[in-house]
């Protein structure tokens, strides 16, 4: 068991036999983001590795083009539940969180529900001068390189992960 996953008694079934048994199931729970005290988002995610998500989640949003735009992912203060995190910006960067707020709930979702408009979810990166070029074997090879990172999969057999690579296919980690 990992702390990423919590026992719970079940009743397999298998065919016409029914076994008690206790299994393992991931855990998750809501983050909020900030910018400026401005929630501007709510996810789902597995406890862990929050201010990584947030970088990323700055990223791929296109809050913030480069790494270094990003100063801090930090743990509000006072939040008992440890599940709130203030995005701060390097000095010069400006950002307005009324942009990248989501107003809407979604029950489920794969980051387009809840987007303001439509042009929302079209992202404002800019594109590569020079895309690099990745030899299909290496593409294949990459999940086999992940797995011996994802102990939570292995103890629930459930769960998504994301993984960064150099372009020769060096793993460099693997996030559940």
């Amino acid at each position: 068991m990992t702390d990423e996953s919590v026992p719970v008694d079940i009743i397999r079934v298998r065919g016409a036999s029914e076994e008690a048994v206790t299994d393992y199931v991931v855990t998750e729970s809501p983050i909020e983001f900030r910018i400026a005290d401005v929630p501007i988002a709510v996810l789902m995610r597995t406890p862990g590795n929050d201010e990584e998500l947030g970088l990323g989640f700055a990223l791929t949003e296109a809050i913030a083009i480069h790494p270094h735009e990003v100063s801090a992912i930090r743990a509000i203060e006072g939040d008992d539940q440890g599940d709130r995190y203030e995005i701060d910006f390097a000095e010069g960067v400006v950002v307005d969180p009324e942009q990248f707020r989501r107003n809407q709930y979604a029950s489920s979702s794969c980051g387009v529900c809840g987007k303001a408009s439509i042009d929302a979810v079209r992202l404002t990166a800019r594109a590569v001068a020079t895309p690099p070029a990745l030899e299909s074997r290496i593409i294949f090879e990459l999940p086999k390189k992940m797995r011996p990172s994802q102990e939570t999969f292995e103890t629930t057999g459930g769960l998504h992960a994301a993984a960064l690579f150099e372009i020769d296919g060096t793993h460099l980690v693997t996030r559940e």
